[in-house]
């Protein structure tokens, strides 16, 4: 499974890279992550584990991370062909299509006879539109992983069905996503791709068919919980998605992450802000510096409970620095003065693109920015609502939480805008710049 990476130096028998992957295959990955760790704090040099440890990642959605461990693996063995095969997966799913085309191809130099290095090869070819010389590299995988490992097979099958859905063949995809689900039953992840697939379709009954089978291939799995949540939302199920994250959170009692989620679903499921303040104070105990829960603790005091005056204490006094240790804070993030800030990010490449284009510069209101806030997080508050679906995302219901108007102008207007006319464009990039 695993192509040999550049010599190192010889470990006693027991807990390996390819063992971690097996407790992958098993669902069981939070253990697989424990034993990478442990294996790279004993042998930090060692290029395999770190590939592994990004491999893992990256199947979590950790994308950043597993670039991160990727690049490190890189740096120790810039030539070995796990560790490009690895690499080019990486960096394709960090949407870094140029790279890996380039690293796959590497990859396939490096080791001719490796099915999974043509597979990821043959991924990021198909991202980039080079179907045939894709098409050329799944054929040749696909020959050798019938002398290989069922992963192989499996991500053979994944990637002629990444290679069909970038040509629009939505049939041929569902089917090699299948035929990938066979290749591994057992494994969670076969189940989450067809679960995804369903979502990008529309299928969202489908989707949850595909998460509700693959709660039961792992129960004792924090890591794996938060996945299934995570999935569940993309497909609206708020439902699937609180009933994982309680489960994660009771195989991981102080988890920031699953104390936050949880604090959202207080209010999108059970309409109870004051629990929902509740789970991301906690949130915010086991991990000082997350600025997410802090606005969303923030955005629950200003918005529902309607407390300007404890909304904008725990906007200032809340938020730990970055690289805080857990020890309370001498000082702490200003979170509102924060949000300012990312406006001001925004503006400035607007403005950017717009003196490109030979055009004059705009300028902002606040009131604009209060209403366009707080319509965000009318979303977050209201996301098991089906009415805020696709175009329905622009307008509010009175009855919903958090509600200040029907549409963008009536929403400005409550904010003290004047009467005038105004349209909106909402975008889902977290970063302003991209925004």
């Amino acid at each position: 499974m695993l192509v040999a990476c550049d010599p190192v130096v010889a470990k006693p028998a027991g807990p390996s890279a390819e063992s971690a992957l097996e407790l992958m295959f098993e669902n069981k990955y939070s253990a697989a992550t424990s034993q990478l760790q442990d294996l790279i704090r004993a042998h930090p040099q060692d290029a395999k584990d770190h590939a592994t440890y990004a491999l893992v990642l990256n199947y979590q959605t950790k994308l950043k991370p597993a670039l991160d461990e990727a690049l490190k693996a890189q740096k120790l063995a810039p030539k070995d062909g796990f560790v490009l095969t690895v690499l080019t997966r990486v960096e394709d799913w960090n949407n870094d299509l140029p790279s890996a085309a380039r690293d796959g191809a590497a990859a396939v130099k490096a080791t001719p006879s490796s099915a999974l290095a043509r597979a990821f090869y043959g991924e990021a070819l198909a991202d980039v539109g080079r179907y045939d010389e894709a098409q050329q590299q799944l054929t040749k995988g696909q020959d050798l992983a019938k002398k290989g490992s069922a992963y192989d097979r499996g991500e053979v099958e994944r990637n002629w069905s990444n290679y069909y859905r970038d040509k629009k063949d939505y049939t041929q995809a569902l089917n090699h996503l299948k035929l990938a689900a066979g290749a591994q039953p057992k494994w969670v992840e076969r189940l989450l791709e067809l679960a995804r697939f369903s979502i990008a379709r529309q299928d969202l009954s489908a989707a949850t068919d595909f998460l509700k089978r693959a709660a039961t291939l792992s129960p004792d799995d924090a890591g794996l919980r938060e996945q299934l949540g995570d999935v569940a939302l993309f497909a609206q199920d708020y439902g699937v998605a609180k009933a994982a994250y309680e489960a994660a959170l009771k195989l991981q009692p102080r988890s920031a992450l699953d104390l936050k989620m949880l604090g959202e679903f207080a209010v999108a499921v059970d309409k109870d802000p004051t629990a929902a303040a509740k789970d991301e104070r906690a949130a915010l105990a086991a991990e000082p510096t997350d600025q997410e829960a802090g606005a969303y603790l923030v955005a629950v005091l200003r918005y529902l409970a309607k407390d300007e005056t404890a909304a904008t204490q725990a906007a200032k006094q809340t938020v730990a620095p970055g690289g805080s240790s857990s020890a309370p804070a001498a000082t702490f993030v200003d979170l509102d003065k924060a949000d300012l800030d990312r406006q001001a990010v925004a503006l400035d490449t607007v403005n950017r693109y717009r003196r490109l284009a030979g055009l004059t510069p705009v300028t902002s209101t606040p009131v604009v920015h209060q209403a366009a806030l707080a319509h965000a997080f009318y979303t977050f508050f209201n996301g098991a609502l089906p009415s805020i679906r696709d175009l329905g995302i622009h307008k509010e219901e009175a009855s919903g939480q958090g509600y200040t108007g029907d549409n963008v102008l009536s929403r400005a207007q409550h904010f003290g805008y004047p009467q005038r006319s105004m349209a909106e464009v909402i975008t889902h990039r977290t970063e302003p710049a991209g925004a």
